[in-house]
């Protein structure tokens, strides 16, 4: 457990579960399976409604009040199959618009059902589901150099497109520095070439960093 440059304070244990259970309960819900006790006056298959969001900050207020503190965060999915773990889901905001929990609450839905790379999650899925919480500190303008492969998390904006990387994301993948910008070049949609040192330079491109406490895997 890591205290982010922006967050106001480490997550407890209690708190690092209420969060889980809140993201696994919106997915169960979503396909119609039982919900945690704390969060069965969630209704069944339908996205949460303002009432919905009202009913889990009412229960983050007593159990877990810190999370009323606003963050961005991400909720990435992945399934166990042939003994790898394959992505399902990820969606996530950058900015702190919204209390935590409830930003959890909407980003696991939207990775479970509306990550268009994939089609909305099913529930013979959850037996093999697992899922993982980043929750963002403030986003910090840096240059390459200034970038730690596997404690900062990285933002790319360059011709009018955004790319964002989370801190695990280059460590999985066994990337150095310069795969980890191309590879954030090629999500942005760039040509090749696009990010280099001059680039930045000018400010053609620009880079930012961060830093996130990663809660998971666990399954759902």
């Amino acid at each position: 457990m890591a205290v982010m440059s922006g967050f106001p304070f480490p997550l407890t244990p209690v708190e690092e579960n209420f969060l889980m259970g809140c993201a696994s309960a919106v997915i169960r819900r979503g396909v119609r399976q039982p919900l945690p006790d704390e969060f069965s006056f969630l209704a069944d298959g339908e996205e949460p409604d303002p009432r919905d969001l009202d009913n889990i900050a009412l229960a983050a207020r007593e159990k877990a009040p810190r999370l009323l503190t606003q963050a961005g965060a991400f909720v990435t999915l992945h399934v166990k199959a042939h003994g790898a773990c394959i992505l399902r889901g990820c969606i996530g905001i950058m900015e702190p618009a919204m209390p935590l929990i409830l930003t959890t609450a909407r980003m696991a839905w939207a990775a479970a059902f509306e990550d268009r790379r994939f089609q909305p999650l099913c529930a013979s899925e959850l037996a093999s589901l697992e899922l993982d919480i980043s929750v963002l500190g403030e986003l910090s303008p840096c240059f390459p150099q200034d970038i730690e492969l596997g404690r900062h998390g990285v933002r790319l904006e360059a011709m009018g497109r955004t790319a964002v990387f989370l801190p695990q994301v280059p460590t999985e993948q066994g990337w150095d520095l310069e795969q980890t910008l191309e590879a954030l070049g090629r999500k942005a949609g760039l040509p090749p070439g696009a990010v280099n040192p001059e680039a930045f330079r000018k400010g053609i491109s620009r880079l930012f960093r961060y830093e996130a406490v990663l809660i998971g895997p666990r399954a759902v």
